[in-house]
C-alpha cells in the first residue's frame, strides 16, 4: 500500500518538475511579460515546495498539481503573446501603464507560507500581464493571449485557495511543515 502511494505521489509530482514551454521572453522588448513569466516560475517553485511539505497528507488533494498546470498554461499564453506581438507590432509610442498600489501577503499566509508565496507571485504575474496589455495596446495587442494568461493565472489562484482549504481539512494535529 505504501509503495502504491509513493508511485501515485511521484506521478502527481512529475508535472511539477518540468520547465515551462518556450522559455523566458526577451526582457528588453517585453519587460512586463518577463516579470510576469518570472513571477509564475517562482509561483511554480513555491507550489512544488508546498506539495513536498504536504506529502504525508495527500499532496494537497491534487490542487497543487492543478495550480501548476494553470501556471504552465499562463506561461504558454505569455509565450504566445510575445510571438503575436513580434509579428503584429505597429509603429507608434507605447501605452501608459497605470500605477497600482503594492501587493502584500495576507495575514493567513503564515499558516502555509509556500502557498502564500505562490499566491503572491501569481498576483504579481497578473499585475504584470495587465501592465503589458496596457503598454502594448496602442502599438498592437497581444492577440488575446494576455487575457488568456490572466485567466490561467486566476485559475491557479483558485487552486491555491482550494489547496489551502484541503490542507486545513486534512492537516493532522501533529502539524505540517508548510
Amino acid at each position: 500500500m505504501r509503495s502504491a502511494l509513493t508511485i501515485m505521489v511521484a506521478a502527481a509530482m512529475m508535472p511539477l518538475t518540468g520547465v515551462a514551454f518556450a522559455g523566458r521572453p526577451n526582457e528588453a522588448k517585453y519587460p512586463n511579460l518577463v516579470k510576469s513569466w518570472e513571477a509564475l516560475q517562482n509561483a511554480r517553485i513555491h507550489l512544488q515546495k508546498a506539495e513536498e511539505a504536504h506529502l504525508k497528507h495527500g499532496t494537497l488533494g491534487g490542487h497543487g498539481v492543478k495550480a501548476v498546470e494553470a501556471v504552465d498554461a499562463a506561461q504558454a499564453e505569455i509565450d504566445m503573446a510575445v510571438s503575436f506581438a513580434d509579428q503584429h507590432r505597429r509603429p507608434g509610442p507605447p501605452g501608459v501603464v497605470t500605477p497600482k498600489p503594492p501587493l502584500m501577503a495576507r495575514p493567513d499566509d503564515a499558516k502555509y507560507p509556500n502557498l502564500g508565496n505562490a499566491r503572491l507571485e501569481i498576483e504579481w504575474a497578473i499585475r504584470h500581464i495587465e501592465d503589458a496589455m496596457q503598454y502594448h495596446a496602442p502599438t498592437g495587442t497581444l492577440g488575446g493571449h494576455g487575457e488568456k494568461a490572466v485567466g490561467g493565472a486566476r485559475r491557479a489562484l483558485q487552486e491555491v485557495g482550494e489547496a489551502e482549504r484541503w490542507a486545513d481539512a486534512h492537516e493532522s494535529s501533529r502539524g505540517v511543515a508548510r
